[in-house]
């Protein structure tokens, strides 16, 4: 930890209202600002925290002890950004879910990637860097980084001496090359926390290289598990670079979130909610099917997560259809899937993998619906103060293809765990949770670890919960 006593500043690139207020549909990046919020809301010092905000709305926020230093707002910003961080970008931290290491086969690799014409081989990770480098939205508007980063440049340059500064995600890198020398001459403190993966080809992008070069210019780094740590710093050294302190930090779950969502919203009165007056109709029919099922002896199983390619949801479909292929008609009608999907109308906007596996994920769960209409159940949307209801009484699964950490899952064994439901998770291998509950712990009773990609092992931890469930009614499905 850092000796500097100074201003504490926060920088934060999305609107700060939803995440501090519960209200964002989950995710590393806003439990930790919500965490850091509600720290200095409660402190008994009359230290503030200032957080550069790129969202001018986020001065509403007047009972947390923060001082808002909102960017320049801009109506010539170009909506491209989100394109670079989270097409571009998250390709780049992510280069597993798009090449053969994903174990997707190649008709969802070659789904990805329709639309342009590559010279690189289907699954290769020559093909993510074309995309990336020839066909991506920097590639189309290279200046949209740097038009990001100059809305920023007045608040920072008035950070005061002796400052601590703590860098929120990738988002920031430019900036950090920008002024972090600035800011160590003026004698502030810097850390970066990192929320996605450290993927081992992560120096083979010149975005990758650009982002590594930032985050030598750091005081500290904290990412989610050792493996990250060793491979950040193990990229650091290859290309010359200064390595600064780089740990691991524990973030878990946001049980004060749950236990609140718990109590606030129930099985008796969710129906009154404002979340649920919100939803569409056929929203509304897929919630009250999955609550109305809940303390049954079926087989249910939930999958809350994004329309995401390092999730994995296609891998959970294929799975549950090579299991359900091999029963009766009867024994089919024991299970449930329900599938909660945000984002999932990404695939009507444009072409990127990112899309179009959107696309192709949307095709699956409608193709799966026809086969199999009373088992499978799935909604576009999150309504994040349902969230935890829904995870009662059920497991969680993910496909887990390359994750930085796998919050979902997690929030669900907590749901289960304060609910006195004896349920379980699915979870791949490629992610952060799995990664460092593997190395501690080399196996866990409470969750069904599967190889990334593996359609097979899918199929097989999902029947062996099943078999479980029906031996000993009530009872979790353990991994042996």
């Amino acid at each position: 930890m850092s000796n500097v006593e100074g201003e504490h500043y926060l920088a934060y690139a999305f609107p700060l209202i939803p995440s501090i207020e519960g209200k964002h549909g989950g995710g590393g990046l806003a439990t930790t600002i919500a965490r850091e919020a509600t720290f200095f809301k409660e402190s008994s010092s009359s230290s503030r925290l200032n957080v550069l905000s790129s969202d001018e709305e986020s001065r509403r926020l007047h009972d947390y002890s923060l001082d808002i230093l909102a960017a320049e707002q801009s109506s010539d910003q170009s909506g491209d950004i989100f394109g670079v961080w989270f097409v571009d970008q998250w390709v780049v931290f992510h280069t597993d879910a798009y090449s053969n290491l994903s174990g997707y086969p190649n008709e969802v690799l070659g789904a990805m990637f329709q639309g342009e014409k590559y010279t690189q081989p289907v699954g290769s990770l020559g093909r993510a860097k074309e995309y990336v480098e020839k066909f991506g939205f920097s590639a189309q508007n290279p200046r949209v980084l740097g038009e990001f980063s100059n809305r920023f440049d007045q608040q920072i340059w008035n950070i005061s001496p002796n400052s601590i500064i703590n860098w929120q995600d990738y988002m920031f890198y430019p900036l950090m090359q920008r002024h972090s020398e600035v800011l160590r001459g003026k004698g502030c403190w810097q850390s970066y926390h990192h929320h996605v993966t450290i993927s081992e080809q992560l120096s083979q992008f010149s975005q990758g290289v650009d982002f590594l070069k930032a985050v030598s210019l750091m005081d500290e780094v904290c990412v989610h598990t050792d493996i990250y740590a060793q491979r950040l710093e193990k990229h650091l050294q290859a290309l010359g670079l200064h390595i600064p302190t780089i740990r691991r930090y524990d973030l878990g779950v946001d049980s004060v979130n749950i236990e609140r969502r718990l109590r606030n919203i129930t099985k008796d009165t969710y129906q009154e909610s404002i979340e649920y007056k919100g939803l569409s109709q056929d929203q509304k029919v897929v919630i009250d099917e999955i609550v109305s099922t809940q303390g049954t002896n079926l087989h249910r199983f939930v999958v809350i997560d994004r329309a995401d390619e390092g999730k994995g949801p296609t891998v959970v479909l294929d799975g549950m259809d090579r299991l359900l292929s091999t029963l009766t008609k009867e024994e089919q009608t024991q299970f449930r899937f329900y599938f909660i999907v945000p984002q999932l109308d990404w695939g009507e906007v444009t072409f990127s993998p990112k899309h179009n596996y959107t696309s192709f994920l949307r095709k699956k769960l409608e193709d799966m619906k026809e086969k199999y209409p009373d088992v499978l159940h799935y909604m576009p949307g999150i309504p994040p103060g349902l969230i935890s209801l829904l995870q009662c009484d059920a497991h969680s699964i993910t496909g887990g293809i390359q994750d930085g950490l796998c919050l979902s899952p997690m929030e669900g064994l907590k749901v289960n765990g304060l609910t006195g439901n004896d349920r379980s998770a699915i979870i791949g291998m490629g992610t952060g949770f799995a990664m460092q509950t593997m190395q501690v712990e080399r196996h866990s009773n409470l969750v069904n670890f599967v190889k990334q990609g593996s359609v097979d092992d899918m199929a097989r931890a999902i029947g062996s919960i099943a078999r479980a469930e029906k031996n000993d009614p009530g009872r979790l499905g353990r991994q042996t």
